[in-house]
């Protein structure tokens, strides 16, 4: 500040009376650092929304995925329905081998009211190539991947990097967080400065 003073004495005099370019630098300073803890803020919440997202999911596991979106309404296995199992796991497992899977079908006769039932083979690629082709799934199947490669525990680190930087932020250089197209702004109001022969050694100040 000492040689500040003996560079720009002027400007160094406005500075006890409120005005002046080192005054409004200054002046700027706290707003500069909320700003920067704003933006950390900011990035902390987005993450921890997703977080929380992975936490409170239950499709852990492809397995999981597969039951909540396979479409397997009237689909038979060995000529078994859904409702003959215990539960839809262990129907979907059943469906998911591939094994003897066909689907009910009313057809009705012609001229007449009547129906008969009819079964028709179907196969399990068709059946995961539907399921796969829906927004849900590529939407959920992103969720069990991240979940698997250790997202969770990366997102979590890099909530706690950016509380220690938003504890840092009043620490660091006042350049860091001042950019210059502010600084190039406060300058533009203080043209004697700009203009000044002895100009570049503000930019090596600050």
């Amino acid at each position: 500040m000492v040689t500040y003073k003996n560079i720009f004495p002027r400007d160094f005099s406005q500075l006890q009376y409120g005005s002046g370019f080192i005054y409004s630098i200054l002046n700027d300073k706290q707003g500069a650092y909320k700003q920067e803890k704003s933006k950390i803020n900011s990035e902390i919440s987005t993450l921890e929304s997703e977080l929380e997202a992975l936490k409170s999911s239950h499709k852990a596991s492809f397995e999981v995925l597969k039951e909540t979106h396979l479409k397997t309404e009237g689909i038979l296995v060995d000529g078994k329905s859904e409702n003959t199992y215990p539960t839809r796991m262990a129907y979907v497992r059943d469906v998911l081998k591939g094994e003897k899977l066909s689907i009910v079908q009313l057809n009705q006769y012609r001229y007449q009211d009547t129906y008969r039932k009819s079964s028709v083979t179907v196969s399990l690629d068709t059946l995961l190539k539907n399921m796969e082709a829906t927004a849900e799934y590529q939407k959920d199947k992103k969720i069990v991947e991240d979940i698997q490669n250790g997202k969770k525990e990366t997102i979590a680190a890099k909530i706690q990097d950016l509380k220690i930087k938003r504890k840092q932020v009043e620490g660091q250089p006042f350049s860091k967080v001042f950019d210059d197209n502010q600084f190039g702004r406060k300058l533009e109001e203080h043209t004697d400065i700009k203009n000044n022969d002895y100009y570049d050694l503000i930019i090596f100040y600050f």
